[in-house]
């Protein structure tokens, strides 16, 4: 949803550490429709510095994306609509 704070697998260092991104929804964008393709919907990712020059895309259909967590959101999580194909991962402030 916007306003989720994401953790986003990045790589494997030294020693196996893994190291991670941290992105934000920051909107919803439709696109295609070239040559009678029907849009589709897409969520606008950005950094957490809120450049909106470097923003890239994922599609709101996606599915599950192993490599991505919602550490943070702006709504319960437990609460949102489950819809099929797609999970929701989310960690408990400690």
């Amino acid at each position: 949803m916007v306003g989720d704070v994401l953790k986003v697998f990045h790589f494997i260092g030294a020693r196996r550490k893994r190291h991670y991104m941290y992105k934000q929804v920051v909107g919803f964008r439709q696109l295609g429709g070239l040559r009678g393709s029907p849009k589709v919907d897409y969520f606008d990712i950005s950094h957490l510095n809120m450049n909106g020059d470097d923003n890239y895309h994922i599609g709101k259909n996606e599915g599950v994306l192993r490599d991505h967590e919602i550490l943070q959101g702006l709504d319960d999580i437990d609460d949102r609509i489950r819809r099929s194909g797609v999970s929701v991962t989310a960690r408990r402030p400690e």
